[in-house]
């Protein structure tokens, strides 16, 4: 199912936000690789990152 402009407004905007959300869990995942914090283990999974290092 497609969201076309204008048709599914309030389907955009949900879409809209999920996809700024994630990229502040990119955001954070550089953060802390670069910290050598460990992210969290649903993160691990979610978004297929290494279990190397921190």
């Amino acid at each position: 199912m497609t969201a076309r402009k204008g048709r599914h407004p309030q389907l955009q905007r949900a879409l809209a936000l999920l996809e700024h959300e994630t990229q502040h869990h990119g955001q954070l995942i550089r953060y802390l690789y670069g910290l050598g914090i460990p992210r969290p283990e649903s993160w691990q999974r979610q978004y297929a990152l290494d279990h190397d290092g921190a």
